[in-house]
Protein backbone atom coordinates (compact mmCIF):
# COMPACT_ATOMS: atom_id res chain seq x y z
CA UNK A 1 0.00 0.00 0.00
CA UNK A 2 1.20 3.69 -0.96
CA UNK A 3 1.81 5.95 1.69
CA UNK A 4 -1.07 8.03 0.97
CA UNK A 5 -3.39 5.32 0.80
CA UNK A 6 -1.96 4.75 4.35
CA UNK A 7 -2.32 8.08 5.60
CA UNK A 8 -5.83 8.16 4.39
CA UNK A 9 -6.44 4.45 6.32
CA UNK A 10 -5.06 5.72 9.56
CA UNK A 11 -7.31 9.11 9.06
CA UNK A 12 -10.11 7.09 8.59
CA UNK A 13 -9.12 4.65 11.50
CA UNK A 14 -9.17 8.02 13.74
CA UNK A 15 -12.47 9.49 11.98
CA UNK A 16 -14.08 6.09 13.12
CA UNK A 17 -12.84 5.95 16.29
CA UNK A 18 -14.00 9.81 17.14
CA UNK A 19 -17.06 8.91 15.62
CA UNK A 20 -18.05 5.97 18.63
CA UNK A 21 -16.48 7.80 20.85
CA UNK A 22 -18.97 10.40 20.06
CA UNK A 23 -21.74 8.32 19.59
CA UNK A 24 -21.10 6.86 23.47
CA UNK A 25 -21.72 10.47 24.70
CA UNK A 26 -24.61 10.84 22.80
CA UNK A 27 -25.93 7.35 24.10
CA UNK A 28 -25.19 7.92 27.30
CA UNK A 29 -27.10 11.48 27.20
CA UNK A 30 -30.14 9.62 25.51
CA UNK A 31 -30.22 7.42 29.14
CA UNK A 32 -30.17 10.24 31.16
CA UNK A 33 -33.08 11.48 29.14
CA UNK A 34 -35.29 8.24 29.09
CA UNK A 35 -34.55 8.26 32.58
CA UNK A 36 -36.41 10.99 33.67
CA UNK A 37 -39.11 10.66 31.54
CA UNK A 38 -41.39 8.26 33.78
CA UNK A 39 -41.30 10.75 36.98
CA UNK A 40 -41.97 13.92 33.96
CA UNK A 41 -45.34 12.09 33.20
CA UNK A 42 -46.46 11.30 36.32
CA UNK A 43 -45.70 14.68 36.99
CA UNK A 44 -48.11 14.85 33.88
CA UNK A 45 -50.52 12.50 34.49
CA UNK A 46 -50.99 14.01 38.36
CA UNK A 47 -51.74 17.52 36.92
CA UNK A 48 -54.28 16.24 34.17
CA UNK A 49 -55.81 14.13 37.49
CA UNK A 50 -56.22 17.70 39.04
CA UNK A 51 -58.24 19.37 36.02
CA UNK A 52 -60.19 16.22 35.76
CA UNK A 53 -61.31 17.27 39.20
CA UNK A 54 -61.93 20.29 38.69
CA UNK A 55 -63.73 19.66 35.84
CA UNK A 56 -66.23 16.95 37.51
CA UNK A 57 -66.90 19.73 40.05
CA UNK A 58 -67.79 22.70 37.31
CA UNK A 59 -70.08 19.75 36.01
CA UNK A 60 -71.50 18.61 39.53
CA UNK A 61 -71.90 22.81 40.39
CA UNK A 62 -74.11 22.69 36.65
CA UNK A 63 -76.14 19.34 37.44
CA UNK A 64 -77.22 21.10 40.88
CA UNK A 65 -78.01 24.46 39.12
CA UNK A 66 -80.07 22.55 36.78
CA UNK A 67 -81.67 20.33 38.99
CA UNK A 68 -82.89 23.32 40.92
CA UNK A 69 -84.22 25.30 37.38
CA UNK A 70 -86.16 21.87 37.03
CA UNK A 71 -86.18 22.53 33.23
CA UNK A 72 -87.79 26.02 33.82
CA UNK A 73 -87.52 28.68 30.73
CA UNK A 74 -85.05 31.29 30.91
CA UNK A 75 -85.42 34.91 32.28
CA UNK A 76 -87.19 37.06 30.18
CA UNK A 77 -84.97 39.85 28.90
CA UNK A 78 -86.52 42.30 31.74
CA UNK A 79 -86.37 40.29 34.39
CA UNK A 80 -82.93 39.03 33.74
CA UNK A 81 -81.11 42.85 33.71
CA UNK A 82 -82.99 43.38 36.69
CA UNK A 83 -81.31 39.89 37.76
CA UNK A 84 -77.68 41.55 36.46
CA UNK A 85 -78.10 44.99 38.56
CA UNK A 86 -78.08 43.34 41.70
CA UNK A 87 -75.06 42.39 44.00
CA UNK A 88 -75.66 39.01 45.61
CA UNK A 89 -77.91 40.16 47.88
CA UNK A 90 -80.46 41.38 46.37
CA UNK A 91 -80.04 45.18 46.46
CA UNK A 92 -79.26 47.07 43.62
CA UNK A 93 -75.48 48.15 42.64
CA UNK A 94 -75.14 51.52 43.42
CA UNK A 95 -73.09 53.07 40.41
CA UNK A 96 -70.12 55.03 41.97
CA UNK A 97 -69.87 54.19 45.11
CA UNK A 98 -67.05 52.18 46.67
CA UNK A 99 -63.46 51.49 45.90
CA UNK A 100 -63.82 51.56 42.14
CA UNK A 101 -64.86 55.25 42.15
CA UNK A 102 -62.30 57.62 41.19
CA UNK A 103 -63.05 61.15 42.30
CA UNK A 104 -61.40 63.90 39.58
CA UNK A 105 -59.18 66.20 41.16
CA UNK A 106 -59.24 69.86 40.62
CA UNK A 107 -56.03 71.10 39.92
Amino acid sequence: MGIKLQGIAAKLGKLQHDAEFEAAKLDARVEEAAARLPAVFSGAHKTIDGLEKDVGDVEAVLNAVESVSNGAPPLDDELAAQSASLNGTGQPIEQGIGPTHIMPVNP
